[in-house]
């Protein structure tokens, strides 16, 4: 009896193992939390609670100023001059009967180009929102999408009142004062979600240039025009120091008849001292640059007498010029936000090699599906794009920039997807001069500077997709290692569509793949007369997603066949022990 005993506990303990290789695990509570309906339930309570808090969590007093106090069209030293409150109204589902229109912001004009919006809040939950100034006091397709610090072009995020937000006007001598409306615009149906009326005659802020130059006498201290940009920036054209042969030189300022060392300070030039390291000027000056000096917290033009070039060594002044007679409206000074393109710039050595892709013989074809942008290191700072989207272009299953040659004809597979429910996965193709791509929702003004050198077609869907919840594209060191964990996904029922194109004399150097619905998407292709000779690029074997899949079938048949078999060894155990527990009765 114990032989036999013995021999249950082995025959039970191989069942728990074949329970174990195929995968049917025993009902553990704490398995629960992982399944597809679980989850959703989490998911969907999180999402739940990111509503409640769009709706109770704005802080219209982060910036310390009273929005009581401000008077449209009047000049504030703080910000500039007042536009007026952005009122929400449309999609804002927070506005009812019994409670008026919220403010998404205070929008004030820092000078004629730029415009900062002030305790400005916005959950970035409306897909394609941009700040879109207009002619009429209704914005429209006609208007201008303004550009921002933190997000460049890309269709805004999630915005929080704890700074003020940057507008900066496109450089073709367009004026805020041109125009009658700025909106919180989405192109996602042409709705505006809440604008301001920009006041007629507006009095903007206005730099000012000084009557004076600096001169001195000695170390041929000298400038052209110097002009006053803001409350604490001054710009000095062709500066002129011997810096080289001076002890030391710093910039200057200070209160007084006189320039003294104990009634000044150093001030800093932009782009090479900090406010904490300010370091002498010990190079030669030739005029060649324009210098920005920048003057130091709790400073402005309005409170201090002179600039001049000083050795604070042996306190010797070497040349000065007098602040007199500034403007009371000079545009108020702005810090410089983080712009997207810092922290690119900050990743650059994180970021993934670009993948080049040649068209030659033996690759004439190209495929373009949807992809994952792949993290920080991915498309974001591969492309330079503040914000990808959802999906990019991938061809031939990379992130990559093609080269083709003049005269050869290439084929392109179209499979981004038409479903025009889900703005995502609805995708046309199509070849421009414009990175950004979208040209469905351009303004009637950017259409006219873009131009289109084929029609726009539209195919199947496929993507790679992630389905590992774990994979964090950031850790992987190559494009190609982080693909590899993604599954190719296509819809069997529809087809690809195809576009034949022949670059020829007249094709640009440099065209763009692009989605015509959506932004910033795709990528460069070069035209070229012969290939780069030393350009590292991609060399393999024609792509075919219907291989692909049959390799994926065989791998899954023999897996299923596997798992077959050891649920056969499972009966086969389990009745061999039943049939010895009863016998032994």
């Amino acid at each position: 009896m114990p032989i036999l005993g013995h021999f249950y506990v082995i025959i039970f303990a191989i069942f728990l193992l074949v329970h174990q290789c195929i995968g049917v695990p025993f009902s553990d509570p704490s398995t629960l939390a992982s399944s597809p309906s679980n989850a959703h339930h989490v998911e969907s309570s999180s999402s739940n609670n990111h509503h409640q808090h769009h709706h109770h969590g704005h802080n219209l007093n982060s910036i310390n100023d009273s929005p009581n106090k401000w008077v449209p069209n009047v000049y504030t030293t703080t910000f500039g001059t007042y536009i007026g409150p952005m009122r929400a109204h449309a999609l804002d589902t927070t506005t009812t009967a019994a409670q008026p229109p919220r403010d998404i912001g205070h929008l004030f004009a820092v000078n004629e180009t730029v415009v900062q919006c002030v305790n400005c809040t916005f959950a970035g939950d409306v897909a394609d929102t941009f700040f879109w100034l207009d002619h009429s006091e209704v914005p429209t397709r006609d208007g201008v999408r303004l550009p921002t610090y933190e997000f460049g072009l890309s269709p805004l995020g999630q915005i929080r009142p704890t700074k003020a937000v940057l507008l900066v006007l496109p450089d073709n001598g367009q004026r805020i004062s041109q125009y009658r409306s700025l909106s919180l615009y989405t192109l996602n149906g042409d709705v505006s979600l809440g604008s301001v009326r920009i006041p007629e005659n507006l009095v903007v802020p206005r730099s000012q240039l000084l009557p004076d130059e600096l001169r001195g006498n000695r170390y041929d201290v000298q400038s052209g025009p110097i002009q006053i940009l803001d409350t604490r920036t001054i710009k000095i054209y062709g500066f002129i120091f011997q810096g080289d042969k001076a002890p030391d030189g710093y910039f200057y300022v200070g209160r007084g008849l006189n320039v003294s060392r104990e009634t000044g300070v150093k001030a800093s030039i932009r782009g090479r001292d900090t406010s904490e390291m300010i370091s002498p000027m010990n190079e030669r000056y030739t005029g060649g640059k324009d210098i920005f000096v920048e003057l130091p917290e709790g400073y402005d033009v309005h409170h201090i007498d002179w600039l001049s070039v000083y050795c604070v060594r042996f306190e010797v002044d070497y040349g000065h010029i007098f602040i007199r007679n500034i403007s009371p409206m000079i545009p108020p000074y702005v810090s410089s936000p983080i712009r997207f393109d810092d922290e690119l710039i900050a990743h650059q050595g994180d970021k993934w090699s670009m993948n080049n892709l040649l068209g030659m013989a033996s690759q004439l074809n190209f495929t373009f599906q949807l992809g994952p942008p792949g993290g920080k290191r991915g498309y974001k700072t591969m492309l330079n794009v503040a914000r990808p989207p959802k999906y990019v272009w991938y061809v031939n299953g990379y992130i990559a920039e093609l080269y083709l040659k003049r005269g050869v004809t290439y084929t392109f597979i179209i499979e981004g997807g038409h479903n025009e429910t889900v703005a995502e996965l609805y995708n046309p193709f199509y070849l421009t001069d414009s990175f950004y791509g979208g040209y469905a929702k351009l303004s009637n003004d950017e259409k006219q500077k873009v131009r289109k050198f084929t029609q726009e077609e539209i195919g199947r869907l496929c993507r790679w997709t992630e389905t590992k919840m774990d994979v964090h594209p950031d850790e992987f060191a190559t494009f190609v290692d982080f693909r590899d964990t993604l599954t190719l996904e296509c819809d069997d029922s529809e087809q690809a569509s195809i576009i034949t194109f022949t670059p020829d004399r007249e094709t640009p150097d440099t065209l763009y793949f692009a989605s015509y619905f959506n932004y910033q998407m795709g990528g460069r292709i070069h035209i070229v007369e012969e290939f780069p000779a030393n350009l590292k690029h991609i060399i393999a074997e024609p792509y075919r997603y219907d291989a692909r899949r049959h390799q994926e079938s065989l791998e899954l048949s023999r897996d299923n066949s596997a798992k077959r078999t050891l649920m056969a060894l499972h009966f086969v155990l389990l009745a061999t022990f039943t049939y010895i527990f009863f016998s032994a009765l």
